[in-house]
């Protein structure tokens, strides 16, 4: 364990001050409650931008564990299969219940380019809101921006193909350009803009020459990054919105480090531990329930994670080996046997659900996955699987053909029917 810390630093002038002083005596400014947990975490942590640079090292460590999994290019730019396996923001999973994606999404990554431009802007822009604000209401600021952000896409990817068909703003906005309910979201730029926006607010409400400064250059940097929203296809604006809004609204609420009060800085102290274990709950918890089996190719075993096979072809058996076949065989034969045995049942449930999986954006999976949990006498999961499959047919699916899009909406409607399904 490491010696207790007898000094710590000024937040402004850098000064080394006693822990048991509440007034810097270089600069004057008042020093938030000092007590086990920050000795404890001002030992282990770095003494210049610590949260800053823990997000980045976060950042990078996921980035880096998604390409050792899936190995090939997506060392360098992840598929949107990786992506979603490793807890991207998807709409179809988050309506079935997997809010921790919310905070999974941020620390997730499309490219280099991606990760790198996220990277740079935390860097310089971190430091300022961190310096300022303190350790504890900075990371809220982050956590908090951060899930409003995947929250307004999560919305947005639902309303936004609808809207496009009535409102159509050429090359900007058209139901081919938006995002849809079946598209992932990643990155901690909605973050980032939350940032920007605290540093607006506050360098605003300060009001002086510095903070004047500070808000203006900000102000420039927000610009920047709208339009490069509205020129370049796939960034998600909604994501960077929220994010803005609610990081003005902490900027306006949240006090400056030199201007808390002391049950103000105990109150953010316990925000800022809880964002800690959000965080960390967020990302293991996903890392624990996600299933195991990564298929290089989506269609053929061995499935192999780590270089480990967890689930060996059989040559004897090769409609086996294609968990879509063999969910379409075993769906087959469910409806033709009055009377199917558990076997049957259970071979239909394991290789639907994980084809649903293996192509969530497939609205027939859906309804695959559904069949099998009724025939398993799983009805809310029937109804689930139902729910979600038409959201995915009706906003998420966009070049499909409107018969077939026709014959798989019947076929919703009759089977939550039939379910009884609300």
């Amino acid at each position: 364990m490491p010696a207790p810390l007898k000094h710590r630093k000024c937040g402004y002038c850098r000064g080394s001050v006693p822990v048991e002083y509440t007034e810097c005596p270089y600069c004057e400014k008042p020093l938030e409650p000092y007590g086990p947990i920050h000795r404890w975490l001002d030992a282990i942590l770095p003494e210049e931008q610590p949260i800053t640079r823990g997000l980045m090292v976060l950042a990078v460590m996921v980035f880096a564990l998604m390409g050792l999994v899936a190995g090939g290019t997506s060392i360098i730019a992840p598929s949107t299969y990786t992506l979603i396996h490793f807890g991207a923001m998807f709409p179809p999973y988050i309506m079935e219940g997997q809010w921790w994606r919310l905070v999974t999404a941020l620390f997730l990554h499309g490219d280099l380019l991606h990760i790198g431009f996220n990277l740079y802007g935390l860097w310089i822009v971190g430091p300022l809101i961190e310096n300022s604000f303190g350790r504890a209401r900075y990371l809220t600021a982050f956590l908090l921006t951060g899930v409003v952000s995947t929250l307004c896409s999560f919305l947005w990817s639902s309303l936004a193909p609808q809207l496009a068909q009535v409102i159509t703003i050429p090359m900007l906005f058209t139901p081919e350009t938006v995002s849809t309910f079946s598209t992932p979201s990643v990155g901690m730029s909605g973050a980032l803009t939350g940032l920007i926006g605290v540093g607006i607010a506050a360098g605003h409400k300060v009001n002086n020459p510095m903070g004047l400064e500070i808000r203006n250059q900000l102000l420039s940097w927000m610009g920047f990054i709208a339009l490069f929203g509205l020129l370049m296809p796939g960034v998600d604006n909604a994501a960077h919105l929220g994010g803005f809004l609610a990081g003005l609204g902490m900027g306006y609420v949240m006090p400056l480090k030199d201007r808390a009060q002391r049950v103000g800085g105990m109150i953010f102290g316990a925000l800022g531990g809880l964002s800690v274990a959000i965080i960390f709950g967020a990302l293991i918890g996903h890392g624990v329930a996600m299933p195991r089996e990564y298929p290089p190719d989506l269609a053929r075993y061995p499935t192999a994670i780590f270089g480990n096979v967890l689930r060996p072809a059989d040559p004897e058996d090769p409609t086996f080996n294609n968990p879509r076949d063999a969910c379409g065989v075993a769906i087959e034969e469910l409806e033709a046997t009055p009377e199917p045995s558990q076997e049957l049942i259970t071979r239909a449930r394991v290789n639907c659900v994980e084809s649903r999986y293996y192509e969530p954006m497939n609205p027939y999976w859906y309804l695959a996955s559904a069949a099998a949990l009724t025939a398993d006498k799983d009805r809310d999961g029937a109804c689930r699987e139902l729910k979600v499959g038409r959201r995915v047919l009706d906003v998420g699916m966009r070049s499909l053909e409107p018969s077939l899009r026709g014959a798989l909406a019947s076929r919703f409607e009759q089977m939550s029917a039939a379910i009884g399904c609300d």
